[in-house]
């Protein structure tokens, strides 16, 4: 293969010309495949939870922050969040794909509401905030991000089917039954 010149550089009036074989289309494409063919390891963290856990960290504690035990994380102004978070940390801008992602991980959102209502103000400023809460997920323990596992749907549609279906026997009788008094 013909080495050509890739880039040129200069020295004050000498100009240098700096020459490296290129690589082939094919070559290009082998490597890539055998990158995306290592196997991913077992023990290490998935990006989108490292990069979540980085945003909550670092982000603006007027936008986004930790609750004060650190066991969830709440989106306080989601406009700011969608425009200016996000894009910073993923290749998007969408609060709902956020948000989705999230419950692919296990992540529920939180309702939030004391029994006691008390500060009128203070519930109507924290009345959009969206509060977000997994148990590996809390502040100052990065090393459970590792527990955290993106679930399939395959194999929690399964047992979620085996655990309904005592249920699903008893609608059917009940509506049996019913159907059997309307007709008498």
């Amino acid at each position: 293969m013909k080495a050509t010149p890739d880039t040129i550089t200069s020295k004050e009036n000498n100009p240098t010309v700096s020459v490296t074989p290129k690589k082939t289309l094919g070559e290009v494409k082998t490597k890539k495949k055998a990158v995306r063919a290592s196997p991913k390891q077992n023990d290490e963290c998935p990006i989108f939870l490292r990069k979540t856990y980085h945003m909550v960290d670092t982000c603006e504690p007027s936008v986004c922050s930790w609750s004060e035990d650190g066991e969830t994380f709440v989106v306080k102004n989601t406009e700011t969040f969608e425009k200016v978070v996000i894009p910073q940390f993923f290749k998007h801008n969408k609060f709902t794909s956020f948000v989705r992602q999230l419950n692919f991980y296990g992540f529920r959102k939180i309702k939030y509401c004391d029994t006691i209502k008390i500060d009128a103000k203070l519930e109507a400023e924290t009345a959009n905030f969206w509060r977000f809460r997994h148990e590996n997920f809390v502040r100052g323990r990065p090393d459970l991000l590792m527990e955290i596992k993106r679930s399939n749907g395959k194999e929690e549609s399964k047992q979620q089917v085996e655990e309904e279906k005592p249920d699903v026997v008893d609608l059917k009788s009940e509506v049996t039954t019913l159907k059997e008094r309307i007709a008498s």
